[in-house]
């Protein structure tokens, strides 16, 4: 926690406690000490208190386990930056995993760091990724006349369908 701070002139010490106090009147005011928490600290934290099911917290420990906290563990929270959560995404995708796999790894990134923001330990989410690649389904394969032809001759039409 800041206790005292020093400025080389008073301009500028009057300046920052203004800045200070406007911040704490519009109720946008974090503790500078709040944001020096590691991520592996608050994922311990975040993980005990989230509402998730059992099931939903297993699939995020594994993410964190796996991809997450040796990346970012011992880094601060208020450290973490929009490039490094960009690199850690590079990552997984030279690691091969599947696009919807780094899309629910990002997400458990950004829900704890949302829960972040929102016990005020940071004032905004590094999680800003957009253009995340996506699954690219093939197009669909329509059946010609002949395969369809085939297909309502191999259906017996004595047999319950439903």
């Amino acid at each position: 926690m800041e206790r005292a701070r020093t400025f080389a002139r008073k301009p500028d010490a009057e300046q920052w406690l203004a800045r200070q106090i406007a911040d704490i009147s519009r109720g946008t005011w974090l503790d500078p000490a709040a944001g020096t928490i590691t991520f592996g600290e608050w994922w311990v934290t975040y993980l005990s208190q989230s509402g998730n099911r059992l099931s939903t917290k297993t699939r995020d420990s594994g993410a964190a386990d796996k991809w997450l906290l040796p990346y970012l563990r011992d880094v601060r929270l208020a450290a973490i930056t929009p490039t490094m959560v960009r690199s850690l995404v590079d990552r997984m995708t030279e690691a091969r995993l599947a696009p919807s796999t780094v899309r629910t790894f990002c997400g458990v990134l950004q829900g704890a760091m949302t829960a972040a923001v929102e016990a005020n330990l940071i004032g905004r989410s590094p999680c800003r990724l957009k253009n995340l690649s996506s699954d690219r389904r093939k197009d669909p394969r329509f059946l010609s006349i002949d395969e369809l032809s085939l297909l309502a001759e191999a259906i017996d039409p004595t047999t319950e369908r439903w």
